[in-house]
């Protein structure tokens, strides 16, 4: 062999093993950081050669060059352990430049930076191989802040809510979500705290069904225990404002946005007010009506019989029941139930009691509570005394 020859077969030689040491070394991928008005973020990944995945074209993104294609699994999205400040990601790959593609896992850390809401990035990133100029391209990928600004909003009822005390119910608490572009997972074991525990059986047992997904706005569903009526009754009876409050209810959400999002806390006051049983607003009202009965029947000249006492007893509960559903009418509207300058609500037992009471024994109630020396009311003048 000639010295001609020779050189040639090693220049060769070395240029064929120089490109499989290249294929062997493999492409490298680099992300852009992303850097917006609103968000920030870093991404380093670590490539090594893997396995192909299953079905990457049906359950991930996907974004192609003219030889290679990366791939960004959405559910492999992970928080870093605590001081880790940020992300675990996992893209794929795929070298196509042969009939086998070849497989690459790079498992990639994403630290985000301030304050934003959670959202979709494009995320621009350049493939490098030794014997090809680099392919740039972009692919969308979910970014999440780590920040502790708040992402779930509760929409504060004007109102305390209602509970009725003779059956166990639903808090229904509406809420907003702040991010736009996938749902809020919101844990199925909240932490609820009331400011009267006895008025509650227990609220440990309070969970949903399973986790649930918010979408913008919704109403979060909580099953509420039994109420201890004797309890809530007992503690409310002199409550007659028709917006007291009754109870509050401190409520931890625990929550993350779809998609890997940092795990948050939600903290909510809710207030509740008791809605009494219709059977002891009936009984409140029969009681009030037959006391302000049997005060009218202690004025002078006014008992005629026990028939006649019968029939004023029949006459004031039905006036008492009308009063009590004209209270209920009016407020429903809108307006006011104001007895003596104070605001009643109808649907209270003291309230409740109070109509039966003055409506069936008005003037009486008051000659019985006057005090001794004061002028009596006036009897009415008989039709026709005036001429």
């Amino acid at each position: 062999m000639s010295r001609q020859m020779y050189v040639r077969f090693v220049f060769v030689a070395m240029a064929g093993l120089a490109g499989v040491a290249a294929r062997a070394a493999g492409p490298t991928l680099a992300f852009d950081d992303i850097k917006t008005l609103d968000v920030a973020a870093t991404l380093q990944p670590d490539c090594r050669a893997g396995q192909a995945p299953a079905n990457p074209d049906e359950t991930m993104w996907k974004a192609v060059t003219p030889h290679f294609a990366l791939y960004l699994d959405p559910q492999s999205i992970k928080q870093l352990p605590r001081g880790g400040g940020g992300f675990r990601y996992m893209f794929y790959l795929a070298d196509r430049r042969s009939a086998t593609p070849a497989w690459f896992e790079c498992d990639t850390a994403v630290f985000p930076q301030g304050k934003f809401i959670d959202g979709y990035q494009q995320v621009g990133f350049t493939i490098s191989a030794p014997d090809l100029p680099p392919e740039r391209k972009t692919i969308q990928a979910p970014i999440h802040s780590l920040a502790d600004n708040d992402l779930l909003e509760f929409v504060k009822p004007a109102a305390p809510m209602k509970v009725g005390i003779s059956r166990a119910g639903q808090l229904q608490i509406p809420l907003r979500s702040l991010v736009d572009d996938f749902p809020l997972v919101i844990a199925s074991k909240p932490v609820i705290q009331p400011s009267h525990g006895d008025y509650w059986s227990s609220w440990s047992a309070a969970t949903l069904p399973s986790d649930v997904r918010l979408t913008r706005s919704g109403t979060l569903k909580i099953p509420m225990p039994p109420v201890n009526r004797m309890a809530v009754v007992m503690g409310t009876l002199t409550s007659l404002k028709p917006d007291a409050v009754h109870d509050s209810l401190g409520i931890d959400l625990s929550y993350r946005s779809a998609l890997g999002g940092a795990d948050r806390i939600k903290h909510i006051d809710v207030d509740v007010r008791f809605v009494p049983s219709v059977f002891s607003l009936v009984f409140a009202l029969l009681l009030g009506s037959i006391l302000g009965t049997a005060a009218g029947q202690t004025l002078p000249g006014a008992w005629k019989g026990r028939n006649a006492a019968l029939k004023t007893a029949a006459r004031s509960l039905l006036y008492s029941a009308l009063a009590e559903a004209g209270a209920l009418f009016l407020v429903a509207q809108g307006s006011k139930f104001v007895v003596f300058g104070a605001e009643l609500d109808p649907l209270q037992v003291l309230s409740v009691f109070f109509i039966g009471l003055f409506t069936s024994g008005g003037k009486a109630i008051v000659q019985l509570t006057m005090k001794p020396g004061s002028e009596p009311l006036p009897e009415p003048e008989p039709k026709g005394a005036r001429g």
